[in-house]
């Protein structure tokens, strides 16, 4: 659905945290060596309490009903942790934090510090 200036937000999904490395092309577009960043949960209860905690804090903001149903369905603590950070963290400085962490809890506790101090979306 389209804003009224005409803008549309787009979620897209990723399959995989890579990094990007050295520039094997330039033309006619540019290829790029990737190399998979695996993330980190070691206690996965952990993880979904402090996903149970992003989504109670995402459920007090004023959201598109697809946008809360998406929500309800995730399960996985890592892809919950991603899909919040996209959809609410507008800081370009915490969204780069938010990346670069490979522990799922401690990118769950940055998400709840950011959107507790109304930092976010």
């Amino acid at each position: 659905m389209a804003a009224e200036d005409g803008t549309s937000n787009l979620v897209l999904q990723g399959l995989a945290r890579v990094k990007f490395g050295s520039i094997l092309q330039f033309e006619p577009f540019r290829i790029v060596e990737i190399r998979e960043i695996p993330s980190d949960c070691p206690n996965l209860v952990e993880a979904e309490a402090l996903g149970t905690k992003v989504v109670e804090i995402c459920g007090r903001r004023e959201m598109p009903p697809e946008v809360v149903q998406k929500l309800r369905d995730l399960t996985n603590p890592e892809v919950l942790a991603d899909f919040v950070a996209g959809a609410f963290v507008r800081n370009p400085m915490q969204q780069q934090r938010l990346l670069e962490e490979a522990s799922v809890s401690e990118r769950m506790r940055l998400l709840i510090r950011y959107l507790q101090a109304g930092s976010a979306g």
